[in-house]
């Protein structure tokens, strides 16, 4: 009896212990247990409804790419670059939920303004917008020329304007880049696990930007 005692009271601690790790673990709690498909960053649920799986998919700028994904000269270079004139409109590429709209610029260290243009020295995406979209998929747009014209939380229809193409953090010259994130199981979608946008779109749209 005792012993059975001793082993449930075991169990017992080893389970409070294993619930109290998944609440103070980023990106591994309860929520990401009954919900894999919730952004790291900020919580935001994509749910059937606000991310339909069946939503369409557009490009977000009618250009052409000028930089491809991770080539061999920039092989951390997880998404692609289009190059637009400046204050050309951005468009979500499918329906889903906004899970950041912020600023993220830093210049040796110390904070660098997104309301101006970046430079290859400047660290970070600008004026950027992340959307999760049905099957753990999100995309990401940088270098925005001003705040985004959506906030965290919003739902987006495909093709609904998410700001305009600018050079803000680090970039040379205006100019949208783009990644898709395919997220897993418990995994978030994030960089590391982006995939190539062109043929993810090509499987999915008809027309693609001339090169």
């Amino acid at each position: 009896m005792k012993k059975s005692l001793a082993v449930l009271v075991t169990v017992g601690v080893a389970a409070t212990a294993l619930v109290l790790a998944m609440a103070v673990v980023p990106g591994f709690g309860p929520r990401t247990l009954l919900n894999p498909v919730i952004e790291a960053f900020g919580g935001v649920t994509c749910d059937d409804q606000r991310c339909p799986p069946d939503a369409p998919w557009v490009w977000p700028v009618d250009a052409p790419v000028t930089s491809e994904f991770r080539s061999e000269s920039r092989p951390d270079h997880h998404g692609i670059d289009i190059a637009a004139d400046p204050g050309t409109p951005i468009f979500a590429a499918s329906a889903g939920v906004v899970s950041i709209a912020d600023c993220q610029a830093s210049l040796h260290g110390e904070p660098y303004s997104c309301d101006q243009d970046g430079s290859w020295e400047v660290r970070g995406c600008g004026w950027y917008v992340k959307v999760l979209h049905a099957d753990r998929v999100a995309t990401l747009y940088c270098h925005l020329l001003e705040q985004p014209e959506v906030e965290v939380g919003d739902a987006v229809e495909t093709g609904d304007l998410l700001g305009y193409v600018g050079s803000s953090g680090n970039s040379s010259g205006p100019h949208l880049h783009f990644e898709v994130q395919q997220g897993r199981l418990f995994v978030p979608p994030v960089s590391a696990n982006a995939v190539d946008p062109e043929p993810f779109l090509a499987e999915r749209v008809d027309d693609a930007p001339a090169r």
